[in-house]
């Protein structure tokens, strides 16, 4: 994804543009999904430093999501998300 970003501090202006950091994720769902009121899926991900200067991380991450949907009475829905990274 490209990236712009403006900082200022006092009268000072910087602008850095370039691409971001790269997100490596799989989705395998453990419930549900096709069938069923309940869903449940771990998501991991990896994410590198391929953002320019000034724009991404500087460093590998990793970690987990999992997301969990419900289905609830009258055709609505919740759901929700755990983000735990390493």
């Amino acid at each position: 994804m490209y990236v712009r970003s403006v900082t200022r501090v006092g009268k000072t202006r910087r602008v850095d543009r370039g691409v971001g950091d790269t997100t490596l994720r799989i989705k395998a769902n453990l419930l549900g999904n096709d069938e069923g009121k309940l869903a449940v899926a771990v998501m991991p991900f990896l994410t590198l430093p391929t953002a320019a200067e000034g724009l991404g991380s500087e460093s590998i991450q990793a970690g987990v999501i999992a997301p969990v949907s419900l289905e609830l009475p009258a055709r609505f829905w919740v759901g929700g998300m755990l983000q735990g990274n390493l």
